[in-house]
């Protein structure tokens, strides 16, 4: 990789995370990203408030109503 490739590939990451992107380069060079948006805490992980929902102590996946965590 040229030095001219890397440094573009900084700024394209630079981009999207001051967009509020999550971004990696895995070792083949390819760019994933994530969006970060709102979130509910839990006591294994964080739950985008798009696709889950707190009920109570309860985390909750809205497209089967299945309990995932408790809130932390």
């Amino acid at each position: 990789m040229r030095v001219d490739q890397a440094e573009g590939l900084r700024q394209i990451v630079k981009n999207f995370e001051d967009k509020g992107f999550k971004m990696s380069i895995n070792a083949k060079g390819e760019i994933t990203g994530v969006r970060l948006g709102k979130m509910i805490k839990g006591n294994k992980a964080d739950y985008s408030s798009s696709l889950f929902r707190q009920i109570g102590r309860y985390i909750i996946r809205k497209f089967d109503g299945k309990i995932v965590d408790t809130a932390a």
